[in-house]
């Protein structure tokens, strides 16, 4: 399958045999600048947007959206980052999801959770863009794993 996003906060599925769409995800008020499967089940997929929402989905449901990740891990917030979410980057175990955010805020989250960890970064260590980015982590080249953000 292949995604693709909308300005209007829309994620739609592909299936590539048929091309035809499979899904359309709701859940972003905004456009969406960033997605990702996952590295653990090949059913589930994140999202990030212009929002401040890190979404993810279970595509294998009717509602999709299974988990909002929230800065302060409440239930009924919504908001990732202050501002757009502009990348979102798993470790190569899956377990992990680093995100960066137009507040130059990086976050790391536990996916099986979905919750923030609340690792130290520093401070204004991403960009003040809006503009989605990638950003990188080390794949066994050294300990501690590294992070690489472009500013």
């Amino acid at each position: 399958a292949v995604v693709s996003t909308q300005s209007t906060g829309r994620v739609t599925v592909c299936d590539l045999r048929s091309g035809s769409a499979t899904h359309t995800l709701r859940g972003h008020e905004q456009a969406v600048n960033c997605v990702t499967w996952s590295h653990r089940n090949s059913y589930t997929m994140l999202s990030g947007g212009r929002d401040g929402k890190i979404i993810t989905w279970d595509i294998r449901r009717a509602r999709s959206a299974v988990c909002y990740l929230d800065q302060d891990n409440r239930e009924k917030e919504e908001r990732a980052h202050n501002g757009a979410v502009t990348s979102i980057t798993q470790t190569q175990d899956g377990f992990l999801l680093l995100s960066t955010g137009q507040d130059r805020k990086v976050r790391c989250w536990d996916i099986a959770e979905g919750s923030n960890t609340y690792t130290n970064f520093g401070t204004d260590c991403a960009s003040l863009s809006v503009k989605k980015m990638q950003s990188a982590v080390s794949v066994n080249s050294c300990y501690p794993g590294l992070v690489y953000v472009p500013n």
